[in-house]
């Protein structure tokens, strides 16, 4: 792994609450994909808080982040069931 992938790593997993700004993400800015997904695989979902606006692509975030939640481990997915979050991500 990169150095910088394992600070995030690191800093995203020993931190209390994380904050995502999300503002702008779209087909043509979406390059923060790997930290989205290594968020829903690692983190409590309790801890993270995405930041969005008017400039966020709703729809195509959803779909990533539905496409992502299909590919993680399921144990990741009964935690989040009980969590009550996988209802979002169906």
């Amino acid at each position: 792994p990169i150095l910088w992938q394992m600070t995030m790593k690191r800093l995203a997993l020993g931190t209390r609450t994380v904050l995502m700004d999300l503002r702008s993400f779209s087909r043509e800015h979406q390059g923060c994909m790997w930290e989205l997904e290594q968020l829903l695989r690692d983190v409590s979902l309790k801890r993270v808080i995405l930041l969005l606006d008017e400039t966020t692509d709703l729809q195509f975030l959803e779909a990533r982040l539905r496409e992502v939640w299909r590919r993680l481990p399921p144990i990741r997915s009964t935690t989040a069931k009980a969590m009550g979050i996988s209802d979002y991500f169906r």
